[in-house]
Protein backbone atom coordinates (compact mmCIF):
# COMPACT_ATOMS: atom_id res chain seq x y z
CA UNK A 1 0.00 0.00 0.00
CA UNK A 2 2.80 2.43 0.93
CA UNK A 3 4.66 1.75 -2.36
CA UNK A 4 1.45 2.31 -4.33
CA UNK A 5 0.96 5.71 -2.64
CA UNK A 6 4.55 6.72 -3.46
CA UNK A 7 4.09 5.69 -7.09
CA UNK A 8 0.84 7.67 -7.38
CA UNK A 9 2.48 10.75 -5.81
CA UNK A 10 5.43 10.47 -8.19
CA UNK A 11 3.08 10.23 -11.17
CA UNK A 12 1.17 13.30 -9.96
CA UNK A 13 4.41 15.24 -9.42
CA UNK A 14 5.75 14.24 -12.84
CA UNK A 15 2.48 15.29 -14.49
CA UNK A 16 2.49 18.63 -12.68
CA UNK A 17 6.10 19.18 -13.69
CA UNK A 18 5.35 18.40 -17.31
CA UNK A 19 2.38 20.73 -17.50
CA UNK A 20 3.66 23.56 -15.34
CA UNK A 21 7.30 23.26 -16.27
CA UNK A 22 6.95 23.14 -20.04
CA UNK A 23 6.80 26.92 -20.39
CA UNK A 24 10.00 27.42 -18.42
CA UNK A 25 11.76 24.62 -20.28
CA UNK A 26 10.82 26.12 -23.66
CA UNK A 27 11.67 29.72 -22.79
CA UNK A 28 14.87 31.25 -24.03
CA UNK A 29 17.27 33.27 -21.92
CA UNK A 30 20.13 35.65 -22.60
CA UNK A 31 23.61 34.81 -21.38
CA UNK A 32 26.30 37.49 -21.19
CA UNK A 33 30.00 37.49 -20.40
CA UNK A 34 31.13 38.90 -17.04
CA UNK A 35 31.64 42.41 -18.48
CA UNK A 36 28.27 42.41 -20.24
CA UNK A 37 29.82 43.02 -23.65
CA UNK A 38 28.81 39.81 -25.45
CA UNK A 39 25.50 37.99 -25.51
CA UNK A 40 23.90 34.78 -26.75
CA UNK A 41 20.23 33.80 -26.60
CA UNK A 42 19.89 30.15 -25.59
CA UNK A 43 17.15 27.65 -24.76
CA UNK A 44 16.45 27.30 -21.04
CA UNK A 45 18.33 24.01 -20.67
CA UNK A 46 21.62 25.56 -21.80
CA UNK A 47 23.86 26.71 -18.96
CA UNK A 48 26.91 28.90 -18.58
CA UNK A 49 29.61 28.68 -15.99
CA UNK A 50 31.40 25.39 -16.54
CA UNK A 51 34.88 26.42 -17.70
CA UNK A 52 35.31 24.69 -21.06
CA UNK A 53 38.19 26.92 -22.14
CA UNK A 54 40.33 29.22 -19.97
CA UNK A 55 40.43 31.91 -22.69
CA UNK A 56 36.68 31.93 -23.33
CA UNK A 57 34.55 34.91 -22.36
CA UNK A 58 31.43 32.73 -22.54
CA UNK A 59 31.19 28.96 -21.97
CA UNK A 60 27.83 27.38 -22.80
CA UNK A 61 26.78 23.78 -22.35
CA UNK A 62 23.84 21.47 -22.54
CA UNK A 63 25.26 18.39 -20.83
CA UNK A 64 22.03 16.44 -21.36
CA UNK A 65 22.64 16.69 -25.11
CA UNK A 66 26.47 16.71 -25.00
CA UNK A 67 26.55 20.05 -26.81
CA UNK A 68 28.96 22.90 -26.08
CA UNK A 69 29.71 26.43 -27.32
CA UNK A 70 32.48 28.84 -26.39
CA UNK A 71 33.25 32.43 -27.34
CA UNK A 72 36.83 33.67 -27.46
CA UNK A 73 36.96 37.41 -28.20
CA UNK A 74 40.28 39.02 -29.08
CA UNK A 75 40.65 42.78 -29.15
CA UNK A 76 41.58 43.95 -32.65
CA UNK A 77 43.95 46.57 -31.18
CA UNK A 78 46.25 43.73 -30.09
CA UNK A 79 47.01 42.75 -33.69
CA UNK A 80 49.37 44.64 -35.97
CA UNK A 81 48.03 43.35 -39.27
CA UNK A 82 45.02 41.06 -39.11
CA UNK A 83 41.82 40.67 -41.08
CA UNK A 84 38.83 38.39 -40.66
CA UNK A 85 40.03 35.77 -43.11
CA UNK A 86 43.50 35.51 -41.58
CA UNK A 87 42.15 35.31 -38.04
CA UNK A 88 39.73 32.59 -39.08
CA UNK A 89 42.49 30.57 -40.78
CA UNK A 90 44.81 30.83 -37.76
CA UNK A 91 42.19 29.78 -35.22
CA UNK A 92 40.91 27.02 -37.52
CA UNK A 93 44.43 25.58 -37.86
CA UNK A 94 44.68 25.39 -34.06
CA UNK A 95 41.56 23.22 -33.99
CA UNK A 96 42.76 21.12 -36.90
CA UNK A 97 46.10 20.46 -35.17
CA UNK A 98 44.32 19.18 -32.06
CA UNK A 99 42.21 16.65 -33.95
CA UNK A 100 43.04 13.28 -35.46
CA UNK A 101 41.81 12.74 -39.04
CA UNK A 102 40.39 16.26 -39.29
CA UNK A 103 38.06 16.96 -42.22
CA UNK A 104 37.23 20.60 -42.88
CA UNK A 105 34.29 21.82 -44.97
CA UNK A 106 34.54 24.59 -47.53
CA UNK A 107 34.58 28.12 -46.15
CA UNK A 108 31.23 29.89 -45.91
CA UNK A 109 31.27 33.69 -45.82
CA UNK A 110 28.19 35.67 -44.82
CA UNK A 111 26.83 38.54 -42.73
CA UNK A 112 24.93 37.85 -39.52
CA UNK A 113 23.41 40.59 -37.34
CA UNK A 114 25.35 43.12 -39.40
CA UNK A 115 28.72 41.43 -38.78
CA UNK A 116 30.96 39.79 -41.37
CA UNK A 117 31.55 36.13 -40.56
CA UNK A 118 33.38 33.05 -41.83
CA UNK A 119 32.31 29.56 -40.89
CA UNK A 120 33.67 26.04 -41.26
CA UNK A 121 32.39 22.66 -40.14
CA UNK A 122 35.14 20.37 -38.84
CA UNK A 123 35.00 16.66 -38.11
CA UNK A 124 37.68 14.75 -36.29
CA UNK A 125 38.64 12.63 -33.34
CA UNK A 126 39.68 13.99 -29.95
CA UNK A 127 40.34 11.85 -26.86
CA UNK A 128 39.20 8.80 -28.86
CA UNK A 129 35.76 10.39 -29.53
CA UNK A 130 34.40 11.38 -32.93
CA UNK A 131 33.22 14.98 -32.77
CA UNK A 132 31.86 17.62 -35.11
CA UNK A 133 32.59 21.32 -34.67
CA UNK A 134 31.22 24.55 -36.04
CA UNK A 135 34.01 27.13 -36.17
CA UNK A 136 32.74 30.64 -36.83
CA UNK A 137 34.80 33.81 -36.77
CA UNK A 138 32.84 37.05 -36.49
CA UNK A 139 34.42 40.49 -36.90
CA UNK A 140 32.85 43.29 -34.90
CA UNK A 141 34.08 46.85 -34.57
CA UNK A 142 36.44 46.06 -31.68
CA UNK A 143 36.94 42.27 -31.69
CA UNK A 144 37.67 39.15 -33.65
CA UNK A 145 35.25 36.66 -32.13
CA UNK A 146 35.87 32.95 -32.42
CA UNK A 147 32.72 30.95 -31.73
CA UNK A 148 33.34 27.23 -31.42
CA UNK A 149 30.50 24.75 -30.99
CA UNK A 150 30.78 20.98 -30.81
CA UNK A 151 29.07 17.73 -30.06
CA UNK A 152 29.52 14.02 -30.61
CA UNK A 153 29.28 12.99 -34.25
CA UNK A 154 26.29 10.71 -33.57
CA UNK A 155 24.29 13.63 -32.11
CA UNK A 156 25.50 16.54 -34.21
CA UNK A 157 23.05 16.53 -37.12
CA UNK A 158 20.02 16.52 -34.83
CA UNK A 159 21.56 19.32 -32.70
CA UNK A 160 22.87 21.44 -35.57
CA UNK A 161 19.73 23.63 -36.01
CA UNK A 162 19.71 24.47 -32.29
CA UNK A 163 23.46 25.14 -32.26
CA UNK A 164 23.27 27.38 -35.34
CA UNK A 165 20.33 29.31 -33.83
CA UNK A 166 22.39 29.99 -30.69
CA UNK A 167 25.47 31.00 -32.68
CA UNK A 168 23.34 33.26 -34.91
CA UNK A 169 22.09 35.09 -31.80
CA UNK A 170 25.60 36.38 -30.97
CA UNK A 171 25.79 40.10 -30.24
CA UNK A 172 28.48 42.48 -29.13
CA UNK A 173 26.28 44.81 -27.11
CA UNK A 174 28.65 47.80 -27.46
CA UNK A 175 28.45 47.45 -31.26
CA UNK A 176 24.85 46.51 -32.06
CA UNK A 177 24.12 47.03 -35.72
CA UNK A 178 20.76 47.21 -37.40
CA UNK A 179 21.81 46.42 -40.99
CA UNK A 180 21.51 42.64 -41.26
Amino acid sequence: MFNKTIKINLIILATLFLFSGCDSILKEKKINDEQGIFEFTVPALWMSGEKLNDQAQINLSNTLKNAYIILIAENKMDFADMDLSTHSEITLSTIENNLTNAKISDKTEFTINGYDAIQYQVEGMVNNLNAVYIHRTVETNKYFNQILAWSLKSKFESLKPEIIKIIDSFLEKDDIRTDS
